[in-house]
């Protein structure tokens, strides 16, 4: 699949088990409620949906960064000196600790 199609299939399956009626929602709901008391419920709920979907995005992201060949992960990646990239250093880093296939 197209990088860009496992995103949206992440967002469709994260919608999906956040609007399902589970333990683990509800967990989520109480733990926000707590520590964000001033917020709405609606924003907290919105907050818990985008939660669902991020974690969702990333196990699939996971997945195809695993099995997608070298070259098509570098037509994903951002240069450092792009000002788009949000934290260049972690490139730096990787750098440093870099194995060779």
């Amino acid at each position: 699949l197209p990088f860009r199609a496992v995103t949206v299939l992440g967002w469709l399956l994260g919608n999906l088990i956040a609007s399902l009626p589970r333990s683990r929602r509800r967990i989520g709901e109480v733990n926000l409620r707590l520590v964000l008391p001033s917020w709405s419920p609606a924003e907290r709920s919105k907050l818990l949906r985008r939660h669902f979907v991020a974690m969702v995005q990333m196990l699939l992201q996971y997945g195809y960064c695993w099995f997608a060949s070298p070259e098509r992960l570098r037509r994903l990646m951002r240069e450092a000196s792009d000002p788009a990239t949000p934290v260049p250093h972690l490139y730096e880093i990787a750098e440093r600790h870099r194995v060779e296939a």
